[in-house]
């Protein structure tokens, strides 16, 4: 049995690594170099394009139609799951692994402990700080949306997100027998809040100063007023793109003392790593920042496999960080649960994928730890379902104030990817591809209204 490494990253676009085209042509070459020697997949996309549903996704390889799982309400200490799912670690577990996450965890609370050891340190909001008073420049919106997207992380302090590296090395190098480990970091999530050297690296790159705005569907657009940033200055948006990548640049880093160690304590030849995220980030894309849409900047994410036996390349054909679990298993001679749903990605192909977020109930938020964000005076945030095959994809509204939307409240999203690889036309009124969006149309309501409604 192989050991078995995740490196897990939250809110990672793709194209913030020089694998995936960073249009910048900056480099991250430790991921970089990971990719080159191993499998990188170009269209992997999350279950849920929030943290919550997609990590519990990834770790039970079951969508959130089967857990309940949607929105990030389901991480609060109160939700209560209708089932204890089992996880893919847990399976590992009983097949003779050793098993530990070290960082960030964020799944709904559970009967029965995911993996044997947790340490939660460095994956905190806090960052180890006192922000407010401890960081420099911060950088808060004066609209709706005060996340820090941009501050100096305190010089005089050690960076208290590495202790994730730290103590997963430590724990890693202890191990005699088969194990999984998990580096989940944060990063490069918000709060954004940098070490200097990093942001200093990327002095001279000319960030895009300009925010975007595109006619795709009135559910991206209810969410850009949400956010609220078109008043936001050039140098702001210079600056919150900056720094976002300056955080990818810690991360590439952490990810080189991984590979250091793996070689170190002498496994690589028998050892798998797995680096991926659970959504990605808009940072000023048709207005928005953060996830929750599906646009590719949130919904796409980075999924690279490497080690011995893998065969190397870029893989084009569709997937979801539901496989994961699945891949796994099978690899390793381990009986893949007939619960568990998803593929082995290095054997199988698929057509399409699906996904869904939020609960669509009278009392949903588009920010639920803010309690901010509703559809309208009247009515809760919106649940959204999309399928994706390689050439397009179609989303629509599914419920809306605890019941199903009506047709016309759908709000129909259609792109061809083919014709608008940036996916910022809504083609949804055009005769000629009738067929295709009622084909896709009904996948995707057999999808959305098989679901578990809590």
């Amino acid at each position: 049995m192989k050991n078995i490494v995740m490196i897990y990253c939250d809110e990672l676009r793709c194209d913030a690594l020089g694998c995936y085209g960073n249009p910048y042509g900056i480099p991250t070459p430790h991921i970089d170099s990971l990719a080159q020697n191993g499998r990188r997949f170009e269209n992997c996309y999350c279950t849920s394009p929030v943290c919550v549903p997609s990590r519990y996704s990834m770790l039970t390889s079951l969508p959130p139609t089967k857990t309940g799982v949607y929105h990030n309400e389901a991480g609060m200490a109160d939700f209560g799951l209708i089932t204890d799912d089992l996880t893919f670690p847990q399976v590992l577990k009983e097949a003779g692994y050793r098993t530990a996450t070290f960082g960030k965890t964020h799944i709904p609370p559970t009967k029965t402990p995911v993996f044997e050891v947790e340490d939660n340190q460095g994956g905190e909001m806090s960052l180890g700080i006192s922000i407010r008073e401890e960081a420099a420049h911060i950088m808060k919106l004066p609209g709706t949306f005060q996340s820090v997207l941009a501050a100096d992380y305190p010089k005089d302090r050690p960076f208290w997100p590495e202790q994730v590296t730290t103590n997963g090395i430590a724990w890693m190098k202890e191990q005699k027998t088969p194990f999984f480990i998990r580096f989940s970091f944060l990063q490069p999530h918000t709060p954004i809040v940098v070490p200097e050297k990093y942001v200093r690296m990327l002095d001279e790159v000319p960030f895009s100063d300009k925010l975007t705005c595109f006619q795709t569907s009135e559910f991206e657009k209810r969410f850009r007023q949400i956010c609220d940033i078109q008043d936001m200055a050039p140098t702001d948006v210079v600056r919150m793109r900056k720094y976002y990548q300056a955080m990818v640049l810690w991360l590439d880093e952490q990810v080189g003392k991984i590979l250091e160690a793996i070689q170190e304590n002498g496994i690589l030849e028998n050892t798998w790593i797995v680096f991926t995220a659970d959504h990605g980030a808009s940072r000023g894309e048709n207005g928005a920042l953060a996830k929750q849409t599906f646009r590719p900047e949130s919904h796409r994410i980075p999924l690279i496999f490497a080690g011995k036996g893998i065969e190397k390349g870029v893989e084009e054909s569709i997937c979801s960080n539901l496989d994961l679990g699945p891949t796994l298993l099978s690899e390793n001679g381990i009986i893949v649960p007939k619960g568990f749903e998803g593929v082995n990605l290095l054997k199988k192909r698929q057509e399409s994928v699906c996904s869904i977020v939020g609960y669509g109930k009278r009392n949903s938020r588009t920010f639920p730890a803010k309690r901010q964000g509703m559809w309208d005076e009247h009515t809760g945030w919106p649940q959204r379902a999309c399928i994706r095959t390689r050439r397009y994809r179609l989303e629509i509204t599914t419920r809306l104030n605890d019941r199903w939307a009506k047709k016309e409240e759908e709000d129909l999203y259609f792109t061809d990817r083919e014709k608008d690889p940036r996916e910022e036309q809504n083609l949804a009124d055009r005769p000629e591809y009738a067929d295709i969006i009622e084909t896709l149309r009904q996948q995707l309501y057999a999808y959305s209204h098989a679901q578990k409604i809590i």
